[in-house]
């Protein structure tokens, strides 16, 4: 990564914790923009806080068993896009999405599957072995026999 993409992702980090200290609201104060983690693996290899970050990021291909792992995540039409981002790249959906097309385009991360709809993100998990979505609301009805993480703290 060169010194200009290092500073700017420094920059929109420092202005996203700016905007959130002025607004007064912060991911952990209210429980509801902490996401949950839904998997169609076992329930043991749901990783915790720190670790979701690396699957949202793409710094992991594979679940612990050797399934690989694919990231279901929101379409630019979809309500959580924006809210996405914000928690794994300090800014909004668009970079979030750039990032995914540099690590599938380079090889270095597996092409995840995009929904438009929480019931679609729901749908997609069930079919797809090793796949995994999150959600910021109630988990859909379908989707509540797979296993799933608590209510994760995406501030780390």
């Amino acid at each position: 990564m060169s010194y200009f993409a290092r500073l700017k992702r420094m920059l929109y980090a420092s202005l996203g914790s700016i905007a959130l200290c002025a607004s007064g609201v912060a991911a952990e104060d209210d429980p509801q923009l902490r996401p949950i983690l839904v998997g169609n693996v076992k329930a043991e290899q749901l990783p915790d806080s720190v670790r979701v970050a690396d699957i949202m990021r793409g710094d992991r291909r594979s679940w612990p068993d050797g399934t690989i792992l694919t990231v279901v995540l929101p379409s630019r039409k979809h309500p959580l896009f924006d809210q996405v981002g914000k928690d794994f790249f300090a800014g909004k959906g668009a970079p979030l999405q750039r990032h995914w097309l540099r690590l599938v385009f380079s090889g270095r991360g597996n092409p995840p599957l995009y929904a438009e709809s929480i019931e679609e993100m729901c749908e997609l998990v069930q079919s797809n072995r090793g796949s995994c979505a999150l959600f910021y609301d109630a988990v859909p009805t379908p989707c509540q026999s797979l296993p799933r993480s608590p209510r994760l703290d995406t501030s780390q």
